[in-house]
């Protein structure tokens, strides 16, 4: 069965990319994982009292137990598998995977280190979330260049700060942070009145693609699930910093989330600027929210 049938923009991709983002990434954490211990503290876990040249790396791919691992995973094939259905720029991808997951992993450890300092903390960090976060961050300004380039959808930096000041609002009021949400839901309706014209040309678009019934029964599942699961993820900062960080034995490092999360979202738009113009162009296939 051809992935086309499901949408059209899958065959843009190599098998290559499938197997290093599905395949090589996912073995390589659990090969991490099954390291001894003793190597891993030694090399992979971050202590910030104490960081080393490997652990500032290389923490941000080990795993304490088989349920962190499982979780981040999981997640991470699913928002790699929105991202491999809205991706219109597969150039601007190849540089924001290597960003991500070379760079992205030392701004992390740096800032827990720096925080560690101000709160006097000395838990040790490790896992693969923070990136994760990152990856969450990218897909929703993947998302918004799908809509901009394959639809011809007048949209800029705006509708990104809509995003995440929709986000900070969740996040916000999941914190019972009252004025802070108010100022960021202000703010957004602002930002929505601003880009009033491309949302309506948004609603536009959507409308018939929720409305499609000439599909067949399983095309219109995949549409349907990939939909859904990408209004989830564009906005799911509020479940990335979670009031109650602990699980468990473990404690979330929702500040890692949350500069991962921000690092996705607005890096992309200075890599961009730095793309030659052809590989930024419109591409000339059918739309997953087909019109």
């Amino acid at each position: 069965m051809k992935l086309e049938r499901f949408n059209p923009l899958l065959r843009l991709w190599e098998r290559y990319e499938y197997f290093a983002f599905f395949v090589l990434v996912p073995l390589t954490l659990f090969l991490i994982y099954l390291i001894p211990q003793e190597i891993k503290e030694s090399y992979f876990i971050l202590f910030p009292e104490n960081p080393n040249l490997y652990s500032t790396f290389l923490n941000n791919y080990a795993h304490s137990d088989a349920s962190h691992l499982a979780g981040n995973l999981f997640t991470y094939l699913i928002i790699m598998f929105l991202i491999f259905n809205v991706e219109v720029c597969r150039s601007l991808f190849r540089r924001m995977a290597l960003i991500i997951f070379i760079i992205l992993p030392i701004v992390l450890s740096l800032s827990d280190i720096y925080l560690s300092k101000i709160i006097h903390s000395s838990l040790p960090t490790l896992g693969f979330s923070g990136v994760v976060a990152g990856w969450v961050g990218y897909f929703a300004y993947s998302a918004y260049n799908h809509i901009k380039r394959l639809h011809n959808i007048s949209l800029n930096m705006n509708f990104l700060c809509l995003v995440f000041l929709i986000n900070a609002s969740a996040v916000a009021l999941s914190y019972g942070e009252l004025l802070l949400a108010f100022v960021s839901l202000v703010s957004s309706i602002i930002l929505a009145y601003l880009n009033r014209k491309g949302l309506l040309a948004l609603v536009r678009v959507l409308v018939p693609f929720l409305r499609t019934g000439g599909d067949e029964r399983m095309v219109k599942f995949y549409k349907n699930v990939v939909f859904l699961l990408s209004i989830f993820f564009v906005f799911s900062l509020f479940a990335l910093v979670p009031r109650t960080p602990r699980m468990d034995s473990a404690i979330v490092n929702t500040t890692a989330h949350y500069i991962g999360y921000v690092f996705g979202l607005f890096v992309p738009t200075a890599v961009e600027t730095l793309l030659p113009k052809r590989e930024i162009r419109k591409l000339r296939v059918t739309p997953i929210t087909g019109t």
